[in-house]
């Protein structure tokens, strides 16, 4: 069994190999056991190997350690080692060559917090507890899927015909020239539409009076879409904005249908979204195109049951993503707090 050893998820099974297709130096790891990279160190290349397969292996490139298991707990020096003071260390040490090497005798030479085994069995529980959540909290928001099914198999019409789109503006080249920014109107970028969110609360850039003047400021209650690069993000604007032309505002032309059901429609079907994106070197949606795509248009009641339904999938993912703020939270915490003790 050959490990490797990730730089978010630690030791894992890489592949399975015979001996006889070994063709390079390999170290045997048993379990609980360190392997870590020193080149890659301060990128998180180090893991704790909770495997117990035989004849587990790894590539000769890593360093393998273990601990007096009678002082000191591999899960808690697993804990150190996510702390950003390993990652200080690992930094003042390793650098000034041409490469990173950190060096084993770094390791052996750094001074940890050791609290008695008792301190440190209840310590790493806890953080095991909390990874725990985060893990899982991980897992679910990945299969996380919006139920498209909600939406009715019925007349489709086109999506000009019930909503205005305009492409955003900002007529200056380059785009990120400084005399137009640091102002009183608020930027709206892709990197703005965060994917689990309904409205758009927040923005890190801003125009001044001369930015406003090569670009156009767009009401709030709109609805955008990005159209390049992370193509069919959408949110509602809770504030009036500016945003380039990697960015288009849909608006309802009247009252056949709501905002918040176009929304939900646009974020369901993203990927018809992205199939519709012109095979350049950066992809991205013609305006004509988006014009021309159809929507199920039902009354405004089913439209709004339908509203009702996505409003609370949203909130079960944001409820999820509150868990794992939290757990995150507690996590750093109790990591921090191990460095409270005498080193």
């Amino acid at each position: 069994r050959v490990l490797g050893v990730s730089n978010t998820n630690g030791i894992f099974l890489n592949e399975t190999k015979y001996g006889r297709e070994i063709k390079q130096a390999y170290f045997q790891v048993k379990p609980k056991e360190f392997c870590y990279n020193p080149y890659r160190v301060n990128v998180g290349s180090i893991g704790l190997n909770e495997f117990d397969y035989d004849n587990q292996i790894i590539s000769g490139a890593y360093n393998i350690f273990g601990t007096d298991e009678t002082e000191l707990l591999p899960e808690y020096l697993m804990a150190i080692f996510n702390s950003p003071q390993f990652l200080e260390y690992v930094n003042d040490k390793a650098h000034g060559g041409v490469r990173m090497n950190f060096k084993y005798e770094y390791l052996e030479d750094w001074e940890i917090p050791l609290p008695s085994i008792e301190i440190q069995v209840q310590l790493t529980k806890d953080i095991a507890d909390n990874l725990a959540v985060i893990r899982h909290a991980d897992a679910l928001r990945t299969a996380f899927r919006f139920d498209a099914s909600v939406f009715p198999n019925c007349e489709r019409v086109l999506l000009d015909d019930v909503a205005t789109i305009e492409r955003g503006k900002f007529a200056h080249r380059p785009r990120n020239d400084p005399q137009f920014y640091h102002g009183n109107y608020p930027f709206i970028q892709i990197n703005d539409i965060t994917n689990d969110v309904k409205f758009i609360s927040t923005y890190e850039q801003t125009l001044n009076d001369r930015g406003l003047e090569v670009s156009k400021m767009f009401p709030k209650g709109t609805l955008v879409m990005s159209i390049a690069s992370s193509i069919g993000e959408v949110g509602i604007l809770t504030f009036d904005a500016c945003f380039p032309d990697s960015i288009v505002a849909i608006s309802p032309r009247d009252d056949r249908i709501c905002l918040d059901y176009l929304f939900w429609y646009c974020k369901c079907f993203k990927d018809s979204f992205i199939a519709m994106a012109s095979q350049a070197i950066q992809k991205n949606i013609n305006v004509q195109k988006l014009k021309t795509y159809r929507i199920p248009l039902p009354d405004l009641r089913s439209q709004q049951e339908i509203v009702n339904a996505l409003d609370k999938q949203l909130a079960d993912l944001q409820a999820l993503s509150n868990l794992r703020k939290n757990a995150t939270t507690r996590f750093h915490a109790l990591v921090e707090s191990c460095w409270n003790g005498e080193k």
